[in-house]
């Protein structure tokens, strides 16, 4: 296992080398470590690790999308959250009947085009 952070990218071929579950560990253990306590900890830290699988593997819309929101002033944790949410919608949407696997990936890649850090940035609550 890797020591991960999510401010810093991992060593894609170390990264790579991991096996699924060995990423999604690497992540659980950062978060613990962190005192970060997600609601579904096993399901945030897969979502963390398909991120950072996509960057490794050099995904150029994934990469560049992280790049740009880090530029736009979200730290690498965030910019990693606000692609795996993009993410998990389009999962969902693959297991319509009426998608289509090619269509998916490129609606994937489309949103993750218009996404801005301004448009990750939660208002305060209310008080």
């Amino acid at each position: 296992m890797i020591a991960y952070d999510p401010e810093l990218a991992p060593e894609s071929g170390a990264w790579l080398e991991l096996d699924e579950s060995a990423r999604i560990r690497s992540v659980e253990a950062h978060h613990r470590a962190a005192g970060i306590t997600p609601r579904n900890p096993r399901l945030h830290a897969a979502m963390h690790a398909v991120v950072e699988t996509q960057l490794a593997e050099e995904m150029e819309t994934v990469n560049e999308t992280v790049a740009r929101l880090c530029a736009e002033g979200l730290s690498r944790h965030e910019a990693v959250h606000a692609v795996g949410i993009v993410l998990v919608s389009h999962l969902a949407g693959l297991v319509r009947p009426e998608s289509s696997g090619t269509a998916a990936v490129e609606d994937y890649f489309r949103a993750l085009r218009a996404l801005t850090a301004a448009g990750c940035r939660r208002p305060p609550p209310a008080e």
